[in-house]
């Protein structure tokens, strides 16, 4: 399935594409502004939205309700426009980068973020955000990001989740 939200009508949408069908799942009043990158995380059945300093989760079981998060630890991946942000399987946690050498994981069962920081970054994001650029391989276990067409493109592996090591 593909979630997305109609940020100008507030619609929160459904595509099944064996159907080929959209469906509108009701009215939200969350993650309307621009520049907000979102992510599934289909472990625990949430779509979220993050950026332009806004973060909101919608449930994808049951009434689809929307919900603010606070993201304790994640204000640099919220106050940043159209950051990276998608779910990794091996640490059942989403992963933002919004430029340079730290990425924020996030926690969605205590609503905060870790941080890591790496040498030999991207650099800045593109002042027009990430969006997708920035994703996560699970076959390889990395991250990667194209930050720009006329730049190297960038890969991470995160350790696994408990260890302290990069």
């Amino acid at each position: 399935m593909v979630y997305e939200v109609e940020g100008n009508a507030g619609v929160f949408w459904k595509y099944d594409p064996g159907a080929d069908n959209w469906t509108s799942l009701g009215e939200v009043k969350t993650c309307l502004r621009l520049n907000m990158t979102s992510a599934v995380d289909p472990v625990r059945k949430l779509y979220f939205c993050i950026g332009n300093g806004s973060f909101s989760k919608i449930s994808l079981s049951g009434s689809h309700k929307a919900t603010p998060l606070k993201g304790r630890g994640c204000e640099g991946l919220v106050a940043a426009g159209g950051p990276g942000f998608d779910f990794d399987s091996s640490q059942n946690r989403l992963v933002g980068w919004g430029g340079g050498a730290t990425v924020y994981i996030y926690d969605p069962d205590s609503d905060s973020c870790g941080t890591k920081t790496f040498t030999g970054d991207p650099g800045p994001q593109q002042k027009n955000g990430t969006f997708g650029r920035f994703r996560y391989f699970p076959a390889l276990n990395v991250f990667a990001v194209v930050n720009d067409w006329k730049e190297d493109a960038y890969v991470l592996r995160l350790p696994p989740a408990g260890t302290g090591s990069n």
